[in-house]
């Protein structure tokens, strides 16, 4: 993935096993960081195109990263419900790109289900639940997209299949 061009929240879940140990981490962004005071990304700017600029997007996603490397977004299997700790975290993320008005999010969810149908329905909940739960946090709802992944791209990766990944994007 390309960190100034997308931001995904990936969220994964597996099918039929309980295999999620705890032991799911979310990636690291190689990114330099462009923060504002206090380790916080600052309001961004916009580039001549109209979008946010290059070191607002990376200041974001450096946020973002720590904030899951710390309490990672996980789903249960076969669920699409969010823990006390998960929406706590989210809330976290709503806040880190709510202060970067020119940075969009993008919720990308999966389900490791072989049946395509029903991973897509799933992932599909997972995307819907993410995403209200940023506007809860007080994301602006046009600041964020979702798109629901089913199983592609999870087949034998249960960290991955459970796990959410937020990405910074312009």
């Amino acid at each position: 993935m390309v960190l100034a061009a997308c931001a995904v929240l990936t969220v994964a879940a597996c099918g039929g096993d309980d295999k999620d140990n705890g032991n799911a981490q979310s990636p690291s962004a190689a990114s330099s960081a462009a923060a504002g005071q206090n380790g916080t990304p600052g309001e961004g700017a916009l580039n001549g195109d109209g979008q946010a600029d290059t070191a607002a997007v990376q200041g974001l996603q450096t946020k973002l990263d720590e904030i899951l490397n710390a309490s990672p977004v996980r789903f249960a299997p076969q669920s699409a419900d969010l823990t006390d700790e998960t929406k706590a975290t989210l809330k976290k993320v709503a806040e880190a790109a709510g202060a970067v008005q020119v940075v969009k999010i993008q919720v990308d969810t999966h389900a490791g289900y072989p049946d395509e149908a029903k991973a897509k329905e799933l992932s599909q909940q997972r995307a819907d639940v993410v995403s209200k739960e940023l506007a809860a946090g007080g994301l602006a709802a046009d600041r964020v997209k979702a798109e629901a992944g089913g199983s592609e791209g999870v087949s034998g990766d249960d960290a991955k299949a459970m796990t959410a990944q937020i990405k910074a994007a312009q």
